[in-house]
């Protein structure tokens, strides 16, 4: 139970401070969501595996998925 509350809690920080720079109600609930989800990924890997390398590279790769369409354009 203990693990489950700090990976939902670290969620939560995550997602929180990737909203802070939302520019709508919207984009608040997409993003919100979005990275509450890839937090909630993010730490069950680090808690399966005890590493941190794990989530390190899915975040550059999510963030990579998201800023290299937007400098195709």
């Amino acid at each position: 139970m203990a693990l489950a509350l700090a990976c939902a809690v670290s969620a939560l920080v995550f997602a929180l401070v990737h909203v802070v720079d939302a520019g709508s109600p919207t984009a608040l609930w997409v993003v919100g969501a979005g990275t509450f989800v890839f937090g909630l990924a993010a730490a069950s890997v680090t808690a399966v595996t005890g590493r941190l390398g794990g989530a390190m590279v899915a975040h550059i790769v999510f963030n990579g998925l998201v800023v290299v369409p937007a400098l195709l354009r």
